[in-house]
């Protein structure tokens, strides 16, 4: 079931980059806020499962707070050792 489970995974994968190939410059630039904003509705709700009890402020501020963090330890790998 596992190796199904994989395989169909890979499938899409595959299937999803030829599609972005195929894209325009144009449209691969104006998909990127739209996978930002797909991406925040994701972890929001992955937050949401964590913390059930707070309310979509709180949930907001979380999403922020995690959002700080990837970006400093994103700077981190970028900086010249």
């Amino acid at each position: 079931m596992e190796d199904r489970i994989a395989s169909d995974a890979r499938r899409v994968m595959l299937a999803k980059v030829r599609q972005a190939r195929r894209m325009t410059e144009e449209a691969r630039v104006l998909a990127g806020p739209q996978l930002f904003a797909r991406a925040c509705e994701l972890m929001k709700e992955g937050l949401r499962h964590d913390h059930p009890g707070l309310d979509d402020d709180a949930i907001h501020q979380k999403l922020l707070q995690c959002l700080r963090i990837h970006s400093r330890l994103d700077h981190k790998r970028r900086l010249p050792r």
